[in-house]
């Protein structure tokens, strides 16, 4: 990198005064072919409207827009003077991936004679540390090569030596960078030089080798927006290390206006200050230009400088990939939930309760259907019960009626009428009978039962249990001495008040309504 600062009055006139040194020395020509790679003139990093893009001075900011970029700028450095370097760059970027981005950067620089182009490759890839902090890395790969303009070096047209040196111009080229951006600042370092570029030496005309990582640029910028996020203040700030050159510095500060004009100045070391201007339209392309005054110091070049620069996104941006663009700078908001009218609530209230109702009415008809279902099958065991009653009575006839025997009904319920039932009790008093425990070796243990039926035959109450058991009630039977019955309850408890509130929930079922509390006592 030759910097401004370096092209001093002095050495310009050198310049001027080498065309006529050409015609006598080609040697001359042979390190003007060359001094480009030796001084590394072709400087991409050297634009003053390097924020529109700043790929071009850090690989890392390949796909920073979070969409695909392309990026056209041209500098006319010193316009009054004839033959003053010019530099032309083409730039397209791209997010490939919420991490991984590609780029393709092609500059070209005129100064003079010479002319020197360059076409580097990049592969970017990024990290995200936290919420809206995410740390960049990008590397770039290519070649450059420099021609002279032969057609004004009449006399050494076609000397077989100058060819031959044409032929062997071309070198590799690349650098690389690293970024860090938290929130609305960033801050990055890159090597605009990391391989070896060979030239021929002015004092000896020898081959030799420019040593790489011999330069590091650092940069940083933040983002100040005020009045409701509508405009931004952007100061940035450049420095240039160079192990053979004095350090340079370079600052700058951007004012956007409704994120759309954008206006400002920048001031750079030994070269001067510029002015900075443009119009973004649509969030999508941005339009700049700069012109940088003269300076005025006895060792600098007296002439203005000028800078246009076109940015254009295109695409969607990729869901996920961290960006910082300057083209579109509106603030990415939360979405909040719309706030409903008034018509719309009412009409979702509505629709709840509709699912509501419908969700009820589907269980009342499973409800009844499961009912039907029980009752067809207690139906069944009850006929079964009876016919096995009346197959027993014919073979086995009693020698004497059972005064606690309760003659069968011809009933379709008769589950849920027990075949043996002990005397009913008025309707106005629930019905509890209280009964001291006996020697029986089935008897019922001390507690509050829930009672579903009795019968004075073992074989009948275990009948009666089987079929509730396969209707899937957890029930079972037991004797009592003093009665001289067989019990079949439905649940067993030591707390009366449980015991009764289980007893109003069996009522509820057709099946157990005539349920009723017993108390066996020790």
């Amino acid at each position: 990198m030759i910097p401004e600062k370096l092209m001093t009055l002095e050495k310009y006139t050198f310049i001027t005064g080498i065309y006529s040194l050409m015609r006598r020395n080609k040697w001359f020509i042979v390190a003007l072919i060359w001094l480009p790679s030796f001084a590394q003139a072709q400087d991409q990093t050297n634009f003053t409207q390097f924020f529109l893009n700043p790929y071009l001075i850090n690989a890392s900011y390949a796909g920073v827009d979070g969409q695909t970029g392309l990026s056209l700028i041209y500098k006319k450095q010193w316009m009054t003077v004839n033959g003053a370097p010019t530099i032309a760059n083409f730039s397209l970027q791209s997010p490939v991936s919420p991490r991984v981005s590609l780029g393709l950067n092609i500059t070209n620089d005129e100064r003079g004679l010479l002319n020197n182009s360059a076409i580097l490759l990049t592969f970017g890839y990024n990290i995200a540390l936290a919420k809206e902090s995410f740390l960049r890395f990008g590397i770039s790969g290519g070649g450059t090569w420099n021609t002279l303009d032969m057609t004004k070096l009449e006399s050494l047209n076609n000397d077989p030596a100058l060819a031959n040196i044409l032929e062997n111009n071309a070198s590799i080229t690349g650098n690389a960078g690293i970024s860090v951006h938290v929130k609305s600042f960033q801050l990055g370092a890159s090597m605009p030089t990391v391989f070896a570029p060979s030239y021929v030496s002015l004092d000896d005309f020898t081959i030799t080798e420019i040593k790489p990582f011999q330069s590091i640029i650092i940069n940083a910028s933040n983002r100040f927006y005020f009045n409701d996020d509508k405009h931004i203040f952007e100061p940035y700030a450049l420095y240039r290390i160079n192990a053979d050159l004095p350090p340079q510095f370079e600052v700058a500060g951007i004012l956007h206006l409704n994120h759309v004009i954008w206006v400002g100045g920048s001031y750079k070391q030994d070269f001067g200050i510029s002015g900075l201007g443009g119009v973004k339209l649509k969030n999508k392309l941005a339009i700049g230009a700069s012109y940088s005054l003269q300076n005025s110091g006895i060792n600098e070049l007296n002439s203005p400088s000028f800078e246009v620069s076109l940015n254009l996104l295109f695409g969607k941006r990729k869901k996920d990939a961290p960006l910082y663009s300057f083209v579109n700078t509106l603030k990415e908001k939360e979405k909040k939930p719309l706030k409903k009218s008034a018509s719309e609530l009412i009409a979702e209230k509505r629709k709840v309760e509709e699912a509501a109702r419908k969700k009820q009415l589907e269980e009342q008809a499973r409800l009844k259907k499961e009912e039907e279902a029980a009752k067809k099958k207690t139906d069944e065991i009850a006929r079964k019960i009876r016919e096995e009653d009346e197959a027993y009575a014919k073979a086995n006839p009693p020698k004497k009626p059972d005064p606690d025997q309760v003659q069968p009904k011809d009933t379709t319920h008769a589950i849920e009428q027990p075949l043996i039932k002990v005397p009913e009790t008025p309707k106005d008093k629930e019905r509890h009978e209280t009964v001291k425990r006996g020697g029986h070796a089935k008897e019922l243990a001390a507690s509050e039962y829930i009672i579903a039926g009795a019968f004075s035959s073992e074989a009948n109450a275990n009948r009666y249990t089987n079929g509730l058991l396969q209707l899937g009630y957890n029930v079972n039977f037991g004797h009592l001495t003093e009665k001289k019955l067989w019990y079949v309850y439905i649940h067993q408890s030591n707390d009366i008040n449980a015991a009764k509130t289980e007893r109003d929930k069996y009522r509820k079922l057709r099946m157990f309504k005539d349920a009723w509390l017993l108390t066996v006592q020790q």
